[in-house]
């Protein structure tokens, strides 16, 4: 029998693991999905492994930290690692919620391993989307200075909605996991007799 409390914990978890993939193979393995798109030599969309011109359709080998020079920061670009990371992790949370969502008393025990697993997730994610944002933020400034437009491509809401399905998912088995699942109350089963 599954219990009826963690079907919503397990619904935004599928939706953050089917988000951050999207997120992880993004420009260059599937080009609708960048984080974000300038006017370069008629378009270029920049992805979690490298970029691609949009007339040509050449793209950049295959790797994190990939090179654009000056426009954006290397080190950030590095950082974009942390996306497969954050959905790796999230398909740990999945598979740990599994054996939760069978047992009959999941709401009477802690189950930190579930908690902490989310909290991981979330910060990676997180991580990920705060390097995400500040190389688009100083890319944008670099390529205003050579008279180019930028704008911010699908990606970045794809992964916003990922990084708050985590939020949610963490702050709810971090309070379930560390309060026992009723928010430090006392149980009205527990009576004290003096």
């Amino acid at each position: 029998m599954i219990d009826r409390y963690t079907v919503p914990i397990l619904m935004l978890l599928l939706c953050a693991f089917v988000l951050l993939v999207l997120t992880t193979f993004s420009v260059p393995f599937i080009k609708p999905f960048y984080f974000f798109h300038s006017d370069v030599n008629g378009g270029v969309a920049y992805g979690t492994w490298g970029w691609c011109f949009d007339l040509s359709g050449v793209c950049s080998p295959k790797r994190f930290g990939w090179m654009w020079k000056p426009q954006f920061v290397p080190l950030l670009n590095q950082l974009l690692v942390l996306y497969p990371i954050a959905t790796g992790l999230t398909l740990i949370c999945i598979l740990v919620l599994m054996p939760v969502m069978c047992s009959r008393h999941s709401r009477l025990h802690p189950f930190p391993l579930l908690a902490l697993f989310c909290l991981l997730a979330w910060l990676c994610s997180t991580a990920a989307f705060a390097a995400s944002l500040t190389n688009w933020l100083i890319a944008r400034q670099h390529f205003t200075q050579d008279g180019l437009d930028t704008h911010l491509g699908p990606l970045v809401w794809v992964s916003l909605g990922a990084m708050v399905a985590l939020l949610i998912v963490a702050v709810n088995t971090s309070c379930g996991s560390l309060c026992r699942g009723h928010m430090g109350r006392r149980h009205s089963g527990i009576y004290f007799t003096y």
